[in-house]
Order: C-alpha cells, then sequence, then structure tokens
C-alpha cells in the first residue's frame, strides 16, 4: 500500500458486501477534529456525507461503481482508521487509487510545519494558528466536481444549487447502502459526458449552464490523470479559463478547493476573506491590494493562510 498506509484486514459487515479496513497515516501536526468542524461547515457540501463526533463517512465513484469509505479518528492524531465497503471486491488497484484519493481530499499528506514556522512571526493570525492547530486543507473530492459546483452556483441561491447538484448525483451518479443508510456518490466525469445534452439538460434546467457542464465533463473525462495536479499552476489556470462558464474566480476555486493548488487567491473576489482579515488584524481598512500583499509575505503558503483565516470565523464556500 505504501509508506503512508497501514495494513490491511478484510472483515464481514453485511453479507450483501465487501469491506476492507486499515489505517491511514497521517504527516503531523494533524487534528481530525478541526477537518471535520470544517466539513460541517463547507456549505457546497452541506448533507452529502455522514459526520460523526469523530468520523465521516461518504461514497466515491470507483471504476463505475459506488464505495462507501468511513475515516475514523483513533488514539494516535498521526493514524485514522478506514473502512471501505462494495458491492463487488474491489482489486489491489482499486482501493490504492480510491486511498490517494482519500488521502488528497483531507490533505493527510500535507506538512504545515513550515506554514507554522512563519506564522509564529505573525502575532495576530499566530492566535488563528493556535485555534485551528493541525487543520489540514479539505478539499472537494474531485476537481471536475469543484467544476461543476462552480457552474451551478453562479448568480444562484446556494439551497437552490444543491438541490441541482443533488438532481445531477441521483441521475448520473450511484448508491450504496450501509448499515441502513444510503450514501450517493458525485457521477464520475464520464458517466455524464457519455450521456447526451439533453439528458444533462433536463436536470439542470438552465440551458447555458446544462451545456457548459456536459462540456466539462467531456472535457475532463478526456484530460489526462493528474494535469491538473502537476501541470504548472498557469498551464492548469489556462486550461480551465478555456471551459465555458469558467472565469478568473471560477478558476482560482476550482485550483483552491479541488486541486489544493494554494499559491494564489483574490482577495478582490472574496468578501469573506476580506472580512475575516481585517476581524484577525484589527484592521476594518485593509484593503484587497492590502490583504494580497499580506498573504504574499507567506509565499507558497498564501493559500494556507487565506484558508485559515476563512476557517477562524464563519466558513463557508
Amino acid at each position: 500500500m505504501g509508506p503512508m498506509m497501514a495494513a490491511q484486514r478484510h472483515e464481514p459487515l453485511d453479507s450483501t458486501l465487501h469491506t476492507v479496513s486499515g489505517e491511514l497515516l497521517v504527516q503531523a501536526p494533524a487534528d481530525f477534529a478541526h477537518m471535520l468542524s470544517f466539513m460541517r461547515g463547507f456549505a457546497p457540501m452541506a448533507g452529502e456525507q455522514c459526520l460523526g463526533r469523530s468520523s465521516v463517512t461518504a461514497a466515491r465513484m470507483v471504476d463505475g461503481r459506488p464505495v462507501v469509505f468511513e475515516l475514523t479518528a483513533t488514539d494516535d492524531p498521526e493514524r485514522l482508521a478506514y473502512r471501505l465497503h462494495s458491492e463487488t471486491p474491489l482489486s489491489f488497484d482499486a482501493r490504492v487509487r480510491l486511498l490517494r484519493r482519500v488521502r488528497f481530499q483531507f490533505g493527510l499528506d500535507d506538512d504545515l510545519a513550515a506554514f507554522y514556522d512563519l506564522a509564529e512571526r505573525d502575532r495576530a493570525f499566530s492566535r488563528v494558528v493556535t485555534q485551528l492547530y493541525g487543520m489540514h486543507h479539505v478539499k472537494f473530492p474531485s476537481a471536475f466536481e469543484a467544476a461543476c459546483w462552480s457552474v451551478l452556483m453562479q448568480r444562484e441561491p446556494m439551497a437552490r444549487a444543491r438541490q441541482t447538484k443533488r438532481a445531477l448525483v441521483e441521475r448520473f451518479g450511484a448508491s450504496l447502502e450501509v448499515e441502513g443508510h444510503v450514501h450517493w456518490a458525485f457521477p464520475e466525469a464520464r458517466a455524464i459526458a457519455g450521456a447526451s445534452p439533453s439528458a444533462v439538460a433536463e436536470v439542470v434546467r438552465h440551458p447555458k449552464k446544462a451545456a457548459a457542464i456536459f462540456t466539462l465533463a467531456r472535457a475532463f473525462a478526456e484530460m489526462p490523470d493528474d494535469f491538473l495536479r502537476t501541470a504548472s499552476h498557469t498551464e492548469a489556470e489556462s486550461w480551465l479559463r478555456a471551459l465555458p462558464m469558467i472565469g478568473d474566480f471560477s478558476a482560482t476555486f476550482i485550483l483552491f478547493r479541488g486541486l489544493g493548488r494554494m499559491q494564489r487567491f483574490a482577495a478582490a473576489q472574496n468578501e469573506h476573506l476580506v472580512e475575516a482579515a481585517r476581524r484577525v488584524y484589527h484592521a476594518p481598512t485593509l484593503s484587497d491590494t492590502d490583504i494580497s500583499n499580506m498573504g504574499d509575505r507567506y509565499g507558497e503558503w498564501r493559500g494556507y493562510w487565506a484558508l485559515y483565516l476563512r476557517a477562524s470565523g464563519t466558513v463557508g464556500c
């Protein structure tokens, strides 16, 4: 499994399901409770996973099939227990790919030591780090899902955007019942790309958005694996900007929330970040430019700086 995945166990859970369990190693410092708290306040994914006091359960599509994963805190903050449930046995390769996705979504490999070192020199912000110490960046399960959300949310009330997203899941995704609860998985890009534009339009009842999501699906389905993660920031941003309804804000959103590419942020387009910075630094007249310059002091960690500022108050999209 690799150095960051502990040994697996197969165990019976339900006669109709196949279950694999094990542990994931987490890069310290880490506090899973902060990550769960972030998820509770992350509006775009509200109600899409089961959040317990120390656990999260959700479904993901793997090779066209739904798989439910459970991630639970242990007595050791550097280890999380996991269970994977599927209708048919998962191949070793499928398990590895899913666990890598889970690791990436929860930022389990993020080494925050350098970020915290910088924060020690920033008196006002150091209090935020104390509050959120060990919080890793929790992202959308995939860049494709983040891209779809960036389209659905445009000029739309949050509740209605979530309703349309749910309709996409029920039409093109799949579900799996575990211990009496039905978990739905967001569709893979190829599932929507393989449908007709009219089928998407039946669900997304906004012609421009429906056409955009169908085009997004085709683009992501044809994109080489990991291109957006490994390409330069400029290349990845240009690829996204070429897609319909993906402007500056949406491209930054997808890179940040879907890919963990946190080198940049746009203060001028994020009123919640501006409010948080003014509150934390006790400077009600800070301008967008001031805030961008403050973030630049954190270099490659400027995105984490912005993330912690946002999470220090009301967490939203």
